[in-house]
C-alpha cells in the first residue's frame, strides 16, 4: 500500500512534481507564522482544504531559554498569547471544512505552544487544551479514560502527597507496584477528584473504575445524575474493576467527580463507555 502524505507547502517550490502524483501526495500544509498575530493556515491542494493549528506561541527566535521568553514579552518573542483557549479555538473554526488539521507542537514546551496538562496560569485547568481538541475531534466519544492522579481538581485533606509521587500538589498519589502508572490513595471520607469541562453527546453511559480495598465496607460515588452510592468489595488489596452504574446524559459539558466516602480506597482509574444513543 502507497503511503498517503500530506507535505509542506514549501516541498512543491523544490520539487514541482509533487502536484502531479495524487496517488503518493494527499495533501499539502502551510506552516503558521506567529509574527502575523495568529496561529493557523489553510491550503487548498487536490480540491480539498488541509489546516494546521496550534494553541498558543512565545519564544525568542532561535533561543528557547532566553531571559525574555515569559509571558507579555510580546514582539521581541513573537508571542500569540492564548486567550484562555481562544486562539486555539479559533483555528478550529476557521478550518471547519479541511480534510485535515495538524496540531501544531503537542508537547512543544520550548515554545510554549503545547497541548499538554499544566497548571500553569495560561490554562483554566489543567486538561483545558486537550479537551477543547476532544470536543472538535471527537465531540460524541464513545470511551473515555480518566486516570485518577490526572485529576483537573482535588480535595485532599492533607496539604503534602502522601504517596511522594507523579506530581508536587497535595493530591495523594502512589506509584503501581508493576510500574505501569500511578493510584490514589490515603483517601479520607469527603476528598474528591474531578474531571473539568468534558464534552459527552447525547446518550446513555455506564461507568466503570478500577479499584482495591484491603477490607469491607468501603463506598464511593460518581456525582452525577441518578447515580448513587458504591458499595466496592474487599479486593485484598488488588486492583479490581468495580460497576459504578448506568445514567443518560443530554449533549453537554460535564464536571465528573469522584467522591470518596469512606477511607481503605485506591483508585487506578474510571471509565465511561457509551451504551445507546437513546436520550
Amino acid at each position: 500500500v502507497e503511503p498517503a502524505i500530506v507535505i509542506q507547502g514549501a516541498w512543491l517550490k523544490r520539487d514541482s512534481t509533487l502536484r502531479t502524483t495524487p496517488d503518493l501526495v494527499e495533501g499539502v500544509h502551510n506552516w503558521f507564522s506567529p509574527t502575523k498575530g495568529f496561529l493557523h493556515t489553510q491550503t487548498e491542494f487536490n480540491s480539498k482544504k488541509w489546516g494546521v493549528i496550534g494553541p498558543g506561541y512565545r519564544k525568542v527566535s532561535g533561543d528557547t531559554f532566553h531571559e525574555e521568553n515569559k509571558p507579555g514579552c510580546g514582539a521581541m518573542c513573537r508571542e500569540v498569547p492564548r486567550r484562555n483557549g481562544q486562539t486555539l479555538v479559533d483555528g478550529f473554526e476557521a478550518n471547519k471544512d479541511s480534510e485535515l488539521i495538524l496540531l501544531e507542537g503537542w508537547t512543544n514546551m520550548g515554545e510554549n505552544n503545547g497541548y499538554y496538562r499544566s497548571e500553569n496560569p495560561a490554562w483554566s485547568y489543567p486538561c483545558q487544551y486537550i479537551n477543547l481538541v476532544r470536543k472538535y475531534a471527537d465531540p460524541t466519544p464513545e470511551t473515555i479514560r480518566f486516570q485518577a492522579e490526572g485529576a483537573d481538581r482535588f480535595y485532599d485533606t492533607t496539604p503534602e502527597n502522601l504517596g511522594r509521587s507523579y506530581a508536587d500538589r497535595a493530591l495523594d498519589v502512589g506509584a503501581l507496584n508493576d510500574g505501569s502508572g500511578w493510584y490514589v490513595g490515603w483517601v479520607e471520607p469527603g476528598e474528591w477528584i474531578e474531571y473539568q469541562d468534558v464534552t459527552l453527546g447525547c446518550g446513555t453511559y455506564r461507568f466503570t473504575a478500577r479499584i482495591a480495598t484491603w477490607n469491607e465496607g468501603h463506598s464511593l460515588r460518581l456525582a452525577l445524575p441518578r447515580l448513587g452510592s458504591v458499595g466496592l468489595p474487599n479486593t485484598n488489596n488488588a486492583f479490581e474493576l468495580v460497576h459504578l452504574g448506568e445514567t443518560t446524559l443530554g449533549t453537554g459539558n460535564y464536571n465528573l467527580k469522584v467522591i470518596f466516602e469512606t477511607k481503605g480506597v485506591n483508585l487506578d482509574w474510571f471509565f465511561l463507555k457509551k451504551v445507546d444513543d437513546k436520550c
